[in-house]
């Protein structure tokens, strides 16, 4: 840097620099750069070396602020990320030192690195360069495999040297969001309190950020009414700052999507449509690639949901913005999630392949970065769709992944799901009584986490047909009354089970029992049962 071509050039024909391929820089062979630090230490002049250093790329990387803050940061995104083993050498470097000049260069840093983390890659390695690791006191750690156990040991290790309060909180807020993305998610919760109380109420709009933040913690675990109740308080604390600048107004997009991500899983139709009508003008002209994201995948939920997962154009349209969007952002949780959201698109279109290749996709690089709700979300789903397809072995494959990894990280509403694909390879292998004990603890574990969840007739057919199978006929038909309402289901099992409920109310039980049979048949050839 600031170094004259002919100088470069007799270097480069000595071999002791090479040209990269990365924009036209040079690299400095790796054997002569540590000969140049041997000598360095020998001199006595290394520390001051890698001060001067750290304290460029300090520089280097706050100079970007206003580009990353913009609605086009790529050209400062590009130039980081191009420096980025140098400006995490630099804020390492930082962290080592005892002297308060060091905190306040780290702080100098923060907000620019925490802008472009959450522009570039949100709590993950980005596409272009994986696996490189940074942090700062208010950066959210990044690592090749072991994202979460690294970012923890980064932030407890700099809460130990804490000073201030505010310092404290942006490290707890950074150490939460590591923990989320590792499943831990009480812990995480616990954090995200911590952090709002070490600050002053009167700094609404990051109250309301770290109380949305611990919402999305319950809405990960399907503990929607804790989940709506924190984002009333977000949406509370945030009314209440006077300067609503490009910032507030992000803020209040991502309420929003929380919002309507909350509503959809509790079946809220209304609330949800009275939500989305207001954001899309707010989103169109404040909107993050990150914020238009969650709009999109929104948007595909909401319509999923009120056509009973039967696929619109609108519904596709919008899952492709959100995998474009994430795509933009380079976020790998979020681009898994919207491999996700084109997999369940296309599995409620029955296109098996299709939705196979997007849940492979979309779980494979939640796996990279250890996204522990895109994992739950593709294994339950790839369980789902392989029962459909009559794949025993497949679905108990996935259903026991699903199990173990909704499990440890305490999220019921798919923990519920497994259990009820398992039930189904019992009831297809004859082990009925366990078959029929797994349906019957889905169905409690929703009962009380998401009474109205689309999906619960994964365990509702296994206790139809155990119904039927006892003679119980009105129990069987109480079972199907409640099939309707939730994710449409095949017409040749529908039309049958309507007849059934039809010739029941009119008193022809004989009638009933009969449509029943056909109906007990079909789902046994669509995997229902």
């Amino acid at each position: 840097m600031g170094t004259h071509l002919p100088i470069l050039l007799e270097l480069v024909n000595k071999s002791l620099i090479s040209r990269s391929t990365r924009g036209g820089r040079y690299e400095i062979h790796e054997l002569l750069r540590q000969f140049a630090e041997e000598q360095l230490k020998r001199s006595g002049e290394l520390a001051a070396a890698l001060g001067r250093h750290s304290a460029f790329f300090v520089a280097f990387v706050n100079a970007r602020l206003p580009i990353l803050q913009s609605r086009n940061p790529q050209a400062a995104l590009d130039e980081i990320q191009a420096d980025f083993d140098n400006i995490r050498q630099a804020v390492l470097y930082f962290l080592k030192q005892p002297e308060t000049g060091a905190i306040s260069a780290l702080e100098q840093i923060s907000d620019s690195l925490r802008v472009f983390f959450e522009a570039e890659v949100h709590f993950s390695a980005s596409v272009r360069h994986p696996g490189l690791p940074y942090l700062s006191l208010r950066l959210f750690f990044a690592a090749r495999d072991q994202f979460s156990a690294d970012a923890e040991v980064i932030f407890r290790a700099a809460l130990d040297r804490t000073a201030t309060s505010e310092t404290e909180a942006t490290l707890r807020e950074g150490l939460a969001d590591a923990l989320q993305v590792r499943g831990e998610c009480d812990a995480a919760g616990r954090e995200y309190e911590q952090a709002r109380r070490l600050l002053p109420e009167t700094q609404f709009a990051v109250q309301a950020r770290l109380l949305r933040k611990h919402a999305q913690v319950f809405d990960s675990q399907r503990r929607l009414s804790e989940a709506l109740a924190l984002l009333a308080d977000a949406e509370h604390m945030l009314s209440r700052e006077t300067n609503r600048d490009e910032t507030w107004w992000q803020e209040w997009i991502a309420i929003q999507n929380s919002l309507v991500s909350a509503y959809f899983f509790l079946g809220d139709t209304q609330a949800i449509g009275e939500r989305a009508d207001g954001i899309r003008t707010v989103v169109d002209r404040y909107g993050t690639p990150a914020l238009r994201f969650d709009f999109y995948t929104s948007g595909n939920m909401i319509e999923l949901l009120k056509n009973q997962f039967v696929v619109t154009d609108r519904a596709m349209e919008y899952a492709r913005l959100g995998l474009g969007a994430a795509l933009e952002t380079g976020s790998l949780l979020k681009i898994s999630i919207g491999h996700f959201r084109i997999g369940l698109t296309y599995f409620c279109l029955e296109q098996w392949s299709e939705a196979e290749s997007e849940f492979q996709a979309g779980l494979a690089i939640a796996d990279r970065v250890g996204n522990i709700l895109a994992q739950t979300l593709c294994t339950t789903f790839m369980a789902t769709m392989f029962r459909r397809c009559l794949q025993v072995e497949a679905v108990e494959h996935w259903a026991t992944v699903t199990l173990q990894i909704a499990g440890s990280a305490g999220i019921d509403l798919y923990l519920a799901a497994a259990k009820a694909n398992l039930a189904w390879v019992d009831w297809r292998r004859g082990q009925t009584r366990r078959a029929v004990t797994l349906a019957q603890e889905a169905m409690d574990i929703w009962e009380r986490v998401s009474p109205r969840y689309p999906v619960r007739w994964q365990a509702q057919w296994i206790l139809l047909g155990h119904a039927l199978r006892e003679g119980r006929l009105a129990d069987g038909i109480d079972y199907g009354r409640s099939l309707f309402g939730q994710q449409a289901l095949n017409d040749q099992v529908m039309r049958p089970l309507s007849k059934a409920i039809s010739a029941w109310d009119s008193g022809a039980e004989d009638d009933a029992l009969t449509h029943m049979s056909l109906v007990l048949s079909a789902a046994t050839v669509f995997g229902y049962l």
